[in-house]
């Protein structure tokens, strides 16, 4: 018998892989930069830091502390430290965002001598991140998995259906769906279909 798969598990899961593509492609690029290659145009990295700020921090994060976090720490001591520790680093993500924000306007506005500060914090930040996204993945779900109760996990998918696109626009339609498409349109070739970087 397979094992049922939750809506919720499938949402994170799905936001994580689009999460995870945006990361890897501005880490690749601050990489590029760092050892004196072309990078993409600033909108490039503009739009991947929006999509971090509003999708990750506004929405993803609250999605997950909102229900599940709390059942689970109510049915499982085991996991009340790996909790405590994911939340901490929802707090930090939120203030490496921040900071990672700044950065970037030092690079548009002052020019290519602030762009090492920029791929350092873009490196450290999606390090980070990488670390999250599997904590939550090897050592979070498994643990729900085990602990949660029908009558949960009906509260927890209830909950992430209730998780609202604060660029959502006045007909409905998903802006951070078109974001994410704008960013793939605009991302120079391999990692999206935009004109490839010229080589050095």
């Amino acid at each position: 018998m397979t094992r049922k798969t939750r809506a919720s598990l499938a949402t994170l899961q799905s936001e994580h892989h689009s999460i995870r593509a945006v990361l890897e492609a501005m880490a690749h690029f601050a990489q590029l930069g760092l050892a004196g290659d072309e990078v993409p145009e600033a909108r490039v990295f503009r739009a991947m830091l929006m999509y971090v700020d509003t999708f990750a921090e506004r929405v993803h994060h609250p999605k997950e502390e909102r229900v599940l976090f709390p059942l689970l720490r109510q049915r499982s001591r085991a996991a009340v430290a790996l909790l405590d520790r994911l939340q901490l680093e929802h707090l930090r993500g939120a203030r490496e965002v921040r900071e990672l924000e700044q950065a970037f306007l030092h690079w548009e506005e002052g020019g290519p001598r602030y762009f090492a500060d920029f791929g350092r914090r873009i490196t450290d930040f999606v390090g980070h991140y990488r670390e999250h996204l599997r904590a939550e993945e090897r050592e979070l779900i498994p643990l729900a998995e085990q602990a949660l109760t029908e009558a949960d996990w009906k509260a927890v998918d209830a909950s992430f259906e209730e998780g609202a696109d604060p660029l959502r626009g006045p007909d409905g339609e998903s802006d951070l769906r078109r974001l994410f498409t704008h960013i793939v349109t605009i991302t120079p070739a391999p990692l999206g279909v935009g004109d490839p970087l010229p080589r050095r």
